[in-house]
């Protein structure tokens, strides 16, 4: 069963190390989300994060309510982008093959034979 994270998207999520985050948006089917710290973080992948808030018994809208903590100044400078990808080059020479790749012309089979007979 997939979770539905448009309810969780804008709420505030806390590191253990007290660094505060704000849900971005979701992806994939397994509930996996995306979450900004406009002060950095230092946390990595598997590190806990914790989405606190109150759901009030007797609201009819069962909405989900966090207190006053809010999120900190944006680091200028701060954005560790991606590395980015290579692109793959394609023959050129019209044959499918990687251009790159000896063709069978191109390859030669060096022998060398150290080996040296004394006579007396």
């Amino acid at each position: 069963k997939e979770t539905n994270m448009t309810q969780f998207v804008g709420l505030l999520i806390e590191t253990d190390r007290g660094d505060v985050g704000s849900i971005q948006s979701s992806f994939g089917t397994s509930g996996k989300f995306r979450v900004n710290f406009p002060g950095g973080t230092e946390i990595r992948e598997g590190d806990s994060l914790y989405l606190r808030f109150k759901r009030y018994a007797n609201d009819p809208k069962k909405a989900i309510h966090q207190d006053g903590t809010a999120l900190p100044p944006a680091r200028t400078g701060s954005r560790v982008d991606p590395p980015a990808k290579k692109k793959k080059n394609k023959a050129k020479n019209g044959n499918g093959k990687n251009s790159n790749a000896p063709s069978s012309s191109q390859v030669s089979v060096v022998k060398n034979n150290n080996s040296s007979s004394k006579s007396a």
